[in-house]
């Protein structure tokens, strides 16, 4: 291979910044295997850890946020449009776990009331029984599904 001159310019890559719910609902896989998982709340804040134990919904905002974030927090700071960015990512696949789980959550006009996404995800990962293996698998699964309908990334 020839070496380049100073006056030639490298080849420029592009690479997508755009995180797709299937990176996170993976990336959350990822942090339940290697923190733990917990029910009932979104970390476990008492465990002063920079990597609590996380719920399915703790380690999908982990994922986007890169570390355990709390809605509460945007009010203690001014909002950040970047946070922005990274919320609506976080509900979005908050949104694509809630209807793998429940495929009803899709038409959300047949419920009697409007549920969102946290109480699909929560009320299925708080549930007696539930145990880490299934929650990796849903996360997994609900990435894999995600990505077999938008081959191309998709559109918000």
């Amino acid at each position: 291979m020839a070496a380049m001159k100073a006056t030639q310019n490298p080849p420029t890559i592009v690479i997508s910044q755009e995180t797709t719910p299937a990176d996170l609902l993976r990336g959350a896989a990822q942090y339940l295997t290697r923190y733990g998982w917990l029910q009932g709340d979104f970390f476990d804040l008492l465990a002063e850890a920079n990597f609590p134990p996380a719920c399915s919904l703790g380690a999908i905002k982990f994922a986007a946020y890169g570390r355990p974030f709390l809605d509460s927090d945007n009010f203690l700071s001014d909002i950040d449009p970047v946070d922005d960015q990274l919320a609506d990512n976080a509900i979005r696949a908050m949104r694509v776990l809630a209807s793998h789980l429940c495929p009803e959550y899709e038409n959300i006009d047949s419920f009697a009331y409007q549920v969102s996404a946290i109480d699909v995800v929560a009320g299925w990962n708080d549930e007696d029984g539930r145990t880490l293996t299934e929650v990796i698998e849903a996360l997994n699964d609900a990435a894999n599904d995600w990505e077999a309908t938008h081959p191309t990334g998709g559109a918000r």
